[in-house]
């Protein structure tokens, strides 16, 4: 058996998975953040209403790129859930506060 302590070796693999899940979510939002503006999006795929790229869906869904409450608000499919683009949500659709 291995001479390392069990808790010493039970904190390692606890920060490491740590480590691993913070590394995927920051790549994650760092992919979201590099998605296209929906106008760039629409002159990119020549559509004049959004659609999904890869299935063709008309169904969107947006959520906010931080949190819920963000103005930027990121459109994905709401049939195969890929990314397509940001948006600012229009100041008339705030959040009640």
């Amino acid at each position: 058996m291995s001479e390392i302590p069990v808790p010493v070796l039970l904190i390692v693999l606890l920060f490491g998975g740590a480590w691993l899940l913070m590394t995927s979510v920051m790549r994650r939002q760092a992919r979201q953040r590099a998605l296209p503006w929906r106008e760039e999006y629409l002159v990119a795929q020549g559509q004049q209403a959004p659609a999904c790229q890869a299935c063709g869906s008309t169904r969107l869904t947006d959520t906010g790129l931080s949190c819920n409450a963000d103005e930027v608000r990121l459109v994905s499919c709401a049939d195969c859930r890929k990314d397509l683009f940001r948006q600012r949500r229009p100041a008339d659709e705030g959040l009640a506060a």
